[in-house]
């Protein structure tokens, strides 16, 4: 049976079962030690804002990027030109220290890349420290995770991307076991149920340079395509958490828990309206 096949087949899955678990907009997703949150449903300006209250704000750095319609809401599209295409930079590392964490967004893929694309990016060396959603060299839109702790330095996971169309990608760590979700459940692309052993359990070194949205934090690696719905916590989501997000968008997900977060009027979620969906 082809891998394909099975990715689909697995999605198709993935997607009813969530359908059945949040026809209602979920209490599932907490506040909990959230880092940033970036809806870039701004749709205008050349400024971004974190909607957690945690003041990790950023603006457009070099070039352009543009406001197009996103997953949920609007979203930014860069690029990806080398050494001086757009991207956003944030006024602060946006600090992950801790061991378990969670990163994500909804990204849409174009069909070429630099080496090493960053989407997310906080990670830079020497020495090593932050984290980022790197592409593994010249692979297009195949995505690995750097982790800047030294032994665990990328990995050995990866989620393969599709192009041009709307992909969810989340990463999740917990101690010494990463695990990449593909729209709303564990990849299935390299490892069963999307797991994978890091050489260690340290924590995350803290980063020093500004988060960047769209670009590696030094620069040279501008990735090519839209990302929308971008957060990070300090803590491991669980399966649950990481499905109603990739159903729901981070703002409705977190509306369901009773918070404040740029609710969007989102009642139920239909299969129907998945499929509706860009």
């Amino acid at each position: 049976m082809k891998m394909g096949f099975v990715r689909s087949s697995l999605l198709c899955l993935g997607v009813l079962l969530a359908c059945l678990a949040f026809t209602n907009v979920s209490d599932a997703v907490k506040m909990d030690e959230v880092v940033a949150i970036w809806t870039l449903d701004e749709g205008a300006g050349d400024k971004v804002e974190d909607s957690s209250g945690n003041g990790n704000n950023g603006a457009f750095a070099v070039g352009e990027p543009q406001w197009v319609d996103g997953k949920f809401g609007s979203a930014l599209r860069f690029d990806g030109a080398h050494q001086g295409g757009s991207f956003v930079e944030m006024g602060a590392p946006v600090i992950v220290d801790t061991v378990d964490f969670s990163m994500g967004c909804y990204v849409n893929p174009g069909d070429s890349q630099n080496t090493w694309t960053n989407i997310l990016s906080s990670h830079q060396e020497p020495p090593r420290r932050g984290i980022s959603f790197e592409m593994i060299e010249n692979n297009l839109n195949l995505f690995g995770i750097a982790i800047g702790d030294g032994p665990n330095w990328a990995g050995n996971g990866t989620v393969q991307l599709d192009t041009d169309v709307w992909n969810h990608m989340a990463f999740v760590r917990t101690g010494n076991i990463g695990t990449w979700y593909w729209n709303g459940v564990p990849d299935e692309f390299e490892m069963p149920g999307g797991r994978f052993e890091l050489a260690s359990a340290d924590p995350v070194v803290a980063a020093t340079s500004n988060f960047r949205i769209g670009n590696w934090v030094l620069g040279g690696r501008e990735f090519n395509g839209a990302v929308d719905d971008a957060f990070l916590f300090e803590r491991a989501l669980s399966g649950e958490e990481i499905a109603d997000i990739a159903a729901n968008g981070i703002a409705a997900a977190l509306a369901g828990a009773g918070t404040s977060v740029d609710p969007r009027d989102k009642a139920s979620v239909t299969w129907g309206q998945i499929k509706a969906q860009k």
